[in-house]
């Protein structure tokens, strides 16, 4: 397209008239040509990210955050999953999809050890067997499957006293799990010892008035307490490790008479 321009020869009045016709006549054009499409700009928007990228991260850690158990105890173990780098397709969004984003976890229980649940956030563990047992877990960004990280926690497990209880007619091994009490008959007034413990909590019902237990006690680095009434027992003892164990039982007058 050729356009004219004003000549230096012309009169004064006459440039001034093709000037204002030049500016006039491309101000048109370039209407013209950007309603017609030949006149493009570059979007000022954000384009989409990716949506395959990740970087998960969990940990784990016993909810009291102590690392040392008992044989006989549970112990509840957390799972926390977060991914620094949750994918958002329009601006200003991925910190919306931090809040809402959801994982899945898959965990895995040593020998000598059990979960309450093999998934959830949230598990609970018993143990047969003592030592360093090792809990894994996988978390999975149910966004973006794809998206996994393994963590494991390891918790050092030492074992529970064996209570016996030595009683003057026998010799009584009494349950590990405390579950089934034993009824042992023996005379008043006597004598019992426990052992495998260096502190040592005995307690006997002797009455029950209104509904409450009235119970006679004695705590002692022995083991040996002097017996003056029959009844629900309990004894607690604990052991060098400073673990405890709890069982229960019911002593009865023997037939041979006592008390």
């Amino acid at each position: 397209m050729l356009l004219a321009l004003p000549s230096r020869s012309g009169t004064p009045g006459s440039a001034t008239r093709q000037g204002a016709f030049l500016v006039l006549f491309i101000a048109l054009f370039m209407g013209t040509t950007a309603r017609a499409g030949f006149l493009t700009t570059t979007p000022t928007e954000s384009r989409p990210t990716s949506v395959d990228a990740c970087a998960l991260e969990v940990s784990v850690t016993p909810e009291n955050e102590d690392y040392d158990a008992c044989s006989n105890q549970l112990v509840s173990i957390v799972a926390e999953a977060f991914d620094g780098m949750i994918p958002s397709n329009t601006p200003g969004a991925g910190q919306a999809r931090k809040a809402m984003a959801t994982y899945s976890y898959v965990w895995l229980a040593p020998a000598g050890a059990s979960l309450n649940t093999y998934t959830g956030n949230q598990v609970v563990a018993s143990f047969t067997t003592s030592g360093t047992k090792a809990f894994t877990v996988t978390a999975t960004d149910l966004n973006n499957p794809g998206c996994t990280a393994t963590e494991t926690v390891e918790i050092e497990v030492d074992p529970a006293p064996l209570i016996t209880i030595f009683f003057p007619n026998s010799l009584t091994v009494v349950p590990i799990s405390g579950e089934q009490p034993t009824v042992t008959q023996i005379t008043l007034p006597n004598t019992i010892r426990a052992t495998q413990g260096v502190l040592y909590e005995w307690h006997v019902v002797i009455d029950r008035i209104n509904g409450y237990e009235i119970r006679q006690g004695e705590t002692n680095g022995t083991g040996i307490f002097q017996v003056g009434h029959v009844g629900p027992y309990v004894l607690t003892v604990t052991g060098l490790n400073g673990c405890k164990r709890t069982v229960r039982g019911t002593l009865v007058l023997s037939p041979s008479g006592g008390g």
